[in-house]
């Protein structure tokens, strides 16, 4: 079996390029179904199923220009107002940020919780 597979491969790459193309269609095409399938039963099972009858499907409401633009001038201006709002937050924080004094503390030493009293005298030696 892989005597023939390996002569059908030699053969493959001694052909023409229009023989290479061909096997390359032959192959390409059931290989990507099966990816295709694969990837739609990954997304099935993965994806939460939605219930069609419990969608209600309107009417779409019709605008005119007037309030269309009413209603764009109104949600431009909730957003620029929430936006210098924040902007002037930030700028406070900064600012008091800015004013505050740096302070240094220093704390003195603190003693020894315990105290070496058992321990032999180190001996000294001298230096040559």
């Amino acid at each position: 079996m892989f005597r023939n597979f390996r002569d059908f491969i030699s053969n493959l790459r001694e052909g023409d390029e229009a023989l290479k193309r061909r096997w390359l269609f032959v192959f390409s095409v059931p290989t990507m179904l099966i990816v295709v399938f694969l990837w739609v039963v990954y997304v099935r099972a993965t994806l939460p199923e939605t219930n069609v009858e419990a969608v209600a499907v309107s009417e779409p409401e019709r605008f005119s220009f007037g309030e269309t633009a009413s209603v764009l001038r109104t949600g431009a201006l909730v957003i620029v107002q929430e936006s210098l709002a924040r902007a002037d937050r930030a700028f406070k924080a900064v600012k008091g940020k800015l004013l505050e004094r740096n302070v240094i503390t220093f704390k003195p030493e603190a003693e020894p919780n315990f105290v070496v009293t058992d321990l032999p005298p180190i001996p000294t030696t001298p230096l040559r």
